[in-house]
């Protein structure tokens, strides 16, 4: 259980509190008191902060963040949180970024009551700008607010409201020290808020990737920001979901200092897959459509999922047998259009496999999954090595070694995953399973 560790020092006429970490310091005017009462509520919506249950609120949402990016926890800036009832209570405590020679420095004040959500919200806002801060850059990183809404609202699917929690009330006295502050945190599972979201989104229409971008200040308020949180959360999980999508994420971040604005960044971090905003949008449009049709609970029978499978990975094309005869329909594998099709021609086609891929892989059986992204990893690979990092040209004279390596090997995985697929048809069949 992360604890506080408290140290008492004169700093600007309050007490600072450190957390366990080193990266947090509360300051406030008193230091946590034991009490047999809970403090009293001027708004039941509002919790009452005080040093040694913020700090490790502060650890707790830091973890549970660092979880949902797939990061390690290697601060460098330290955040400031001033306690005072003086502050009025705001939806959104301001925070001040410092630029020091050694590291950079984050002020955030705070009221004595405040909103949980709010204060989640900043936190993430402040952790995700610290991270984003650590690499070189000409300027100060700026997030975009699809990014840090999003999070925000994993943290709240899987931790809830209690990742923010206040003082409790004093339980005993063990010789001459007061018992330690218990802390508790609610889990849920990830399956049950995507469920959630469902059937919200069911009743409410989605925002469009434009309006997640630039949104309007009227979505951002009241329970329109609840609307944009759930839009945004989900808008995240999908791209997590992506091969390679935490990873991206975090390529994302790290070039926020030194590009002109988060969508250069965005768009650096994702190519080949999304070579300009527009394409973001049609994946957007997909992903939600087929989002909304899933069934959570029970996955396509094999024989319909090997179908489906099986229809995405052929390649639909138009052929003439001769100057002005009618176009004849053909369907090449992907294995006959890497061989014959230039790169430019392969790229936008197989890109739209992986959109499909994407898709299709939560609502298959589940003996089918683990082919799905066998064959969503190997034309992600072969994408991302033959067109983000295209191989030196060859000596004249002499073959592209490097670029045949990349496709021997990409053909010799399709081939082995076209084998796993057709054991899987000729296998006895087996009675549907509910998908938990």
């Amino acid at each position: 259980m992360l604890t506080a560790c408290v140290q008492a020092c004169a700093c600007h006429g309050a007490l600072a509190t450190r957390s366990r970490s080193g990266q947090f310091v509360v300051h406030s005017e008193n230091p946590t008191v034991p009490t047999l009462r809970q403090p009293a509520q001027v708004d039941s919506a509002l919790v009452w902060l005080e040093p040694d249950p913020l700090i490790v609120s502060c650890e707790r949402i830091k973890q549970g963040l660092l979880r949902q990016l797939g990061l390690t926890d290697r601060w460098e800036g330290q955040i400031h949180l001033w306690l005072s009832p003086r502050v009025v209570a705001n939806a959104a405590p301001p925070v001040v970024s410092t630029r020091y020679p050694e590291a950079w420095r984050y002020d955030v004040n705070l009221p004595q009551q405040a909103d949980p959500t709010a204060l989640l919200r900043t936190l993430v806002y402040t952790l995700l700008t610290e991270y984003a801060n650590r690499f070189p850059g000409s300027h100060a990183a700026e997030l975009p607010i699809w990014f840090i809404e999003g999070l925000t609202g994993q943290l709240m699917a899987v931790g809830g409201p209690d990742l923010v929690f206040q003082p409790n009330a004093l339980v005993q006295k063990a010789g001459e020290g007061w018992a330690q502050l218990q802390a508790t945190t609610r889990n849920q599972r990830l399956a049950d808020a995507r469920i959630a979201t469902r059937r919200y989104l069911g009743a409410h229409p989605a925002l469009s990737f434009n309006e997640l971008s630039l949104p309007i200040p009227e979505l951002l308020n009241g329970t329109n920001l609840e609307h944009y949180r759930v839009c945004a959360r989900l808008f995240v999980g999908e791209l997590q979901r992506m091969p390679g999508g935490e990873q991206r994420l975090q390529s994302m971040l790290g070039q926020l200092t030194s590009t002109l604005n988060w969508q250069t960044a965005f768009l650096r971090a994702f190519e080949p897959t999304f070579p300009q905003l527009l394409e973001v949008e049609k994946w957007w449009a997909v992903t939600l459509a087929a989002f909304l049709e899933r069934d959570e609970f029970h996955a396509w029978p094999l024989e319909l999922s090997l179908q489906r499978l099986e229809e995405v990975l052929r390649v639909e094309i138009e052929v003439r047998s001769g100057p002005g005869d009618p176009p004849q329909r053909d369907r090449l594998t992907l294995t006959e259009m890497i061989n014959r099709w230039a790169l430019a021609q392969q790229a936008p086609v197989l890109q739209t496999k992986l959109n499909q891929l994407t898709a299709l892989q939560t609502d298959v059986a589940q003996p089918v999954v683990p082919i799905v992204v066998g064959y969503r990893a190997a034309l992600s690979a072969y994408l991302e090595q033959r067109v983000r990092k295209p191989p030196a040209p060859a000596p004249r004279g002499r073959p592209a070694t490097e670029l045949s390596v990349v496709t021997r090997d990409t053909l010799r995985r399709l081939e082995d995953l076209d084998r796993q697929r057709a054991s899987l048809a000729t296998a006895p069949p087996q009675p549907p399973t509910a998908r938990r």
